[in-house]
């Protein structure tokens, strides 16, 4: 059974305890455009429906939005990335702004700015529309992010890797900003993307969900002895540095160490799921600012889980702040005494 008066107490000094910390965010940044609308009618032109457009919503995806969780937490931000010399590119450095986190977005013209376009009709998502690149990005690019990285500041708690797998986190940059972290002693967090988790080796904790799970392990998930094979196949291929958090969905979240001790599992919160999209970014936000606020990792898991709950209870892109879970613990709480 969950108990919320822990949680409660946990969130309340993870708020405490985020003052006057600072996390540096690098990642794949994306911007989220939803469409809301109708059909109305089948086109003339092709055997489909005609949607017709209510409401149209905008908003910092991918790493970006990782960034803002954190941010909502407490904490003082340093996000870099890449955008494309695009009008998506300066949409999405100004909706960053907004958020007041200091970022340093490079422009890369040989790339667009990487855009997800979802298409509802009366509440149902009928179509994603992807514009991206994939392309590993240069040495020179590399170099840029490292120099922005170094030049964030002397005092760095934590550092979130956020990897879509759309070109920044190469091998070769991932294991130098892992590098850089692990001589100053710095915490990192991983939300995992592909098939090559050697290049996460000695970060702290990495977070993949199932499906990752399985493509990164290549072991067939089914059960909990196929998850307890396919993170022993991942530990190995970290040599045996990082724990893990796996997000099973429904089914809640489960805490493997390194060492080799017992799983720890956290049931899901009861809720009414909406929408799913930027679960996993909220997640590894709550996991990276408990990090960066001292909190032993099996606390940050519960935390991230209840996050998660409020998370895809909410319609598009929607990042979850220390307040959302303050206030989500303490209702939960008050129901179960008053049961």
């Amino acid at each position: 059974m969950i108990d919320f008066d822990e949680l409660f107490l946990a969130a309340q000094e993870l708020a405490t305890r985020s003052a006057n910390k600072h996390v540096v965010v690098i990642g794949d940044a994306m911007l989220d455009r939803f469409y809301y609308g109708r059909t109305t009618r089948q086109s003339p032109e092709a055997n489909c429906n005609v949607i017709v457009v209510d409401r149209t919503v905008v908003c910092a995806g991918g790493a970006a939005n990782a960034a803002i969780g954190v941010s909502l937490l407490g904490p003082q931000v340093t996000f870099i990335s890449l955008v494309g010399d695009d009008n998506e590119g300066s949409t999405l450095k100004s909706l960053i702004a907004s958020e007041l986190i200091t970022s340093s977005l490079i422009t890369d013209s040989t790339r667009p700015t990487s855009v997800k376009t979802r298409i509802f009709d009366s509440g149902t998502q009928l179509a994603r529309i992807d514009i991206e690149s994939s392309e590993k990005i240069s040495t020179s690019f590399q170099n840029e992010i490292m120099i922005a990285l170094q030049q964030s500041g002397t005092m760095i708690d934590a550092l979130l890797l956020s990897d879509y797998d759309k070109g920044l986190l190469t091998p070769e940059l991932t294991r130098q900003v892992i590098e850089f972290a692990n001589t100053r002693n710095i915490p990192v967090v991983v939300d995992p993307k592909g098939i090559d988790y050697s290049k996460y080796s000695f970060s702290t904790v990495i977070t993949p969900n199932v499906r990752e799970l399985e493509l990164g392990s290549s072991v067939s998930q089914s059960d909990t002895l196929s998850m307890d094979n396919g993170v022993a196949h991942l530990i190995k291929d970290t040599q045996e540095s990082a724990s893990f958090i796996i997000t099973r969905g429904f089914q809640g979240m489960s805490l493997y160490r390194p060492s080799g001790s017992c799983r720890i599992d956290v049931e899901a919160h009861e809720c009414n799921p909406v929408d799913v999209t930027g679960a996993g970014d909220c997640v590894v936000s709550v996991v990276t600012g408990c990090l960066a606020a001292g909190i032993e990792l099996e606390v940050a898991m519960k935390l991230a889980n209840l996050a998660a709950a409020i998370s895809v209870s909410n319609p598009g892109t929607h990042p979850v702040g220390i307040a959302d879970i303050l206030a989500t613990a303490k209702a939960r709480s008050i129901k179960r005494h008053t049961l």
